[in-house]
């Protein structure tokens, strides 16, 4: 699971703005589908679309004060999304621009900028649950798609989990997603900018103390790791 995170800004409405392509200088790009979504307790939420005129832009009217939205518009196969906005501060909303990209088999542009691992006991005092979530950062003008594999898919990181990890979930949360492998391949494509991945799981052991051992996978600027409280140690090599 390859999530975004934003922060939201208070404005009013309509909502306005444009769809360019960012690896072609900015080109306006016309008759392309935007979906307006509203924040939900379940998330987005899908309320109307519009398409955009010859200079790349769109419109959208019928806004309720005091609900949070965001727009969207796939393009190759990948979701590009705006910043959020909430109506209601009385101010005129800026454009609500989407910057859409070509895709490209380079990951030059790509790094995983810092790793943050959460380690706890587990509810049945038998178990360490492990939680890994990495910042995943693209500085380039195009949408990293991946590698290609034997079976026809896209790999764009792959991160071996330790042995013995079982219960393995991709995301964290009511939304994760079971997952029955030794190893996490992530396929989301990379489009610019930053992105998260996350993932947890289990590990056995039946008596104190245990010893937990993992190595990068991936060069890390930064690693965060939160312990249980109580005689916990980490060492680095």
């Amino acid at each position: 699971a390859v999530l975004a995170f934003p922060a939201f800004v208070s404005a009013e409405g309509p909502l306005k703005g444009k769809v360019v392509n960012q690896s072609n200088g900015g080109t306006p790009m016309a008759d392309q589908e935007v979906t307006l979504f509203k924040f939900s307790h379940s998330g987005g939420e899908p309320v109307g679309t519009a398409r955009t005129g010859g200079d790349g832009s769109y419109t959208f009217s019928d806004v309720i004060s005091g609900t949070a939205y965001y727009v969207s518009t796939e393009y190759n196969g990948v979701a590009f999304d705006s910043d959020p906005v909430k109506i209601g501060s009385g101010l005129e909303a800026e454009p609500l621009n989407i910057e859409v990209a070509e895709g490209t088999d380079d990951g030059k542009d790509v790094k995983v900028a810092m790793g943050h691992f959460i380690i706890d006991v587990g509810s049945t005092g038998k178990s360490l649950q492990v939680i890994e979530m990495y910042s995943i950062s693209n500085g380039g003008k195009a949408t990293y798609m991946g590698k290609p594999t034997a079976d026809g898919r896209r790999e764009t990181f792959r991160f071996k989990l330790p042995a013995g990890a079982h219960d393995v979930y991709l995301g964290a949360g009511p939304n994760a997603t079971p997952f029955q492998r030794t190893e996490v391949v992530l396929s989301d494509p990379i489009p610019p900018g930053n992105r998260q991945a996350i993932f947890m799981y289990l590990l056995d052991y039946p008596s104190a103390p245990v010893r937990f051992v993992r190595r990068a996978d991936y060069a890390l600027e930064q690693l965060r790791v939160l312990l249980p409280a109580g005689g916990a140690n980490m060492t680095s090599s």
